[in-house]
């Protein structure tokens, strides 16, 4: 899906090195064992990838939307108006 082992396991909520054991097929270290994906993760995958796509760069649009809602969901501005946001004078 383009996403790194430690982006998939934020979303699965799963370590990287568990993703490694179940892309190789097997634990890593002295007793090597099987390591199968398990259906509950291919599910969870199957439904990551229909439903966010391929991972992509935001737009411009994208990237200014995540920012504002960041900085009222912080604190940082209370009044996410355009006026707030791009310093335009109330009125105009």
């Amino acid at each position: 899906m383009g996403w790194s082992q430690a982006e998939l396991g934020r979303r699965l909520e799963l370590s990287p090195s568990r993703l490694a054991d179940y892309e190789t097929g097997f634990t890593r270290g002295r007793a090597r064992r099987p390591a199968p994906i398990p259906k509950a993760v291919e599910l969870a995958c199957a439904w990551l990838e229909e439903h966010e796509g391929k991972k992509r760069p935001l737009s411009d649009a994208e990237w200014f939307a995540l920012l504002r809602s960041l900085a009222v969901s912080d604190g940082v501005i209370e009044d996410d108006s355009r006026e707030v946001i791009y310093g335009l004078p109330r009125g105009l």
